[in-house]
């Protein structure tokens, strides 16, 4: 018997984005970013494990932390309006990241801060600079209905 063939899909590197809502000015597209472009680490657990004498208790927790990196490149104007942003306000409320994948949601990010620039190597040869942003992700939403 010959094995279902399930399309693989496409992945599209001018797809991946970082927008910001309330601070269009540094939203971040493909043109703005160098080659290792945009990372998304959800850290955290989603549940915490209760141990008890005989097994578990699960406690769902409401929200994940979410570590946003973007390669972000020197040369074209974003990484200064992103410092400038910074000088003014670290938070920038929400930021919502469209994959490169079309079959991916956009997921929106709450509560969003600019929370570090990343290393700077100005030695000719590094256009880009990784900048952190952190923020949260609501999860276990039928907690807020019990």
């Amino acid at each position: 018997m010959a094995a279902k063939q399930i399309p693989q899909g496409t992945i599209n590197r001018l797809r991946g984005s970082i927008s910001f809502p309330d601070f269009p000015a540094i939203n971040i597209t493909a043109p703005y970013l160098g080659s290792e472009m945009i990372k998304v680490i959800y850290t955290g657990e989603t549940t915490t494990i209760i141990q008890s004498a005989t097994g578990i208790i699960t406690s769902p927790e409401p929200y994940i932390l979410v570590e946003i990196q973007a390669h972000v490149l020197r040369t074209n104007g974003l990484a200064d309006a992103i410092f400038n942003q910074l000088q003014s306000s670290s938070t920038v409320n929400n930021a919502v990241i469209r994959s490169d994948s079309s079959t991916s949601q956009d997921v929106t990010i709450f509560n969003t801060s600019i929370t570090n620039l990343g290393e700077v190597v100005q030695d000719g040869k590094n256009a880009a600079q990784m900048i952190h942003f952190k923020g949260y992700l609501p999860i276990n939403n039928s907690l807020f209905g019990a």
